[in-house]
């Protein structure tokens, strides 16, 4: 009896100290982000079932920063995703409204290309100043609608990771990683899968092998790519040279995704990119 009682009390204590512990961690984090700003980016169309509750979260991640600005690109919206951004807009944020894009061009990539780099660009005007630390890039639609990212981003900025040790953090997710179209791991993943399955045909097995083969991270917080994206990604603005720009095709005119060739800039000048596995959205 005397034992099954200090049994209870060790796992009680076990679960007061582990409890303990993510506070502690909650608290670093906090006041590492507290000293920090940040610029929040992302693309959007036809988005009006997700656009209320991904600016609820996108506000509620800038607010764990001192300041934050958020950059916003729509264009040719056949729903209300316009007039709902119009009427949640704040003083700290810049939209960017175009429409025809989608008449003048056909390819979704090259239209992702040409909105992403209208976010870049207005996001380093702003930042003209060096005012503001990191760019916190966000897709729009279901990958953030329940706001996971807003609570796991506190693991960007574990006290196990080293500042100088990152550039780039991209998302992971609870279930199968589903980004591969962005993914470059050198000798594991390091092609445009979907343009194999344009060369090989799309057969399950093909499926299977160059676009959803088994990755495995192991127990790496930060394991290192050349290129990813996973729905959301944390960037040092200072990582960013003003060079970089995201692209939509192969220079033989195939689709491609357009966060490869943005990365390869950011790696080229020596930038670390990762997958923080513990920085999770709902993808």
């Amino acid at each position: 009896m005397i034992l099954f009682f200090i049994i209870i009390i060790y796992i009680l204590y076990l679960i007061y100290w582990d409890s303990q512990q993510i506070t502690n961690l909650e608290n670093f984090n906090q006041s590492t982000l507290s000293n920090k700003s940040i610029i929040i980016g992302g693309t959007c169309r036809d988005v009006a079932e997700y656009i209320e509750s991904i600016i609820l979260h996108i506000d509620d991640c800038g607010k764990k920063f001192m300041n934050y600005h958020v950059v916003i690109f729509e264009n040719d919206s056949s729903d209300s995703t316009r007039d709902k951004l119009n009427a949640l807009k704040k003083s700290n944020y810049t939209y960017i409204f175009e429409d025809g894009l989608a008449k003048k061009q056909e390819s979704r990539t090259i239209r992702l290309e040409h909105a992403r780099n209208q976010v870049l660009k207005t996001v380093m005007k702003i930042n003209n100043t060096n005012a503001y630390d990191y760019l916190l890039l966000v897709d729009m639609d279901n990958v953030n609608s329940k706001g996971t990212f807003v609570k796991t981003i506190d693991r960007c900025f574990d006290p196990s990771i080293k500042y100088k040790s990152w550039d780039v953090q991209t998302a992971n997710q609870y279930t199968n990683y589903y980004d591969r179209w962005a993914l470059r791991i050198p000798k594991i993943f390091n092609f445009d899968c979907w343009k194999k399955i344009i060369k090989h045909g799309r057969t399950d097995e093909n499926i299977k092998k160059y676009v959803y083969p088994e990755l495995k991270f192991g127990n790496k917080q930060l394991f290192p790519v050349k290129s990813a994206f996973g729905g959301t990604a944390l960037y040092k603005l200072a990582s960013i040279p003003p060079e970089c720009r995201y692209k939509g095709s192969h220079p033989t005119g195939e689709e491609k995704c357009e966060h490869v060739d943005f990365h390869k800039c950011i790696g080229k000048a020596g930038g670390k990119i990762y997958i923080n596995t513990k920085f999770i959205n709902d993808g």
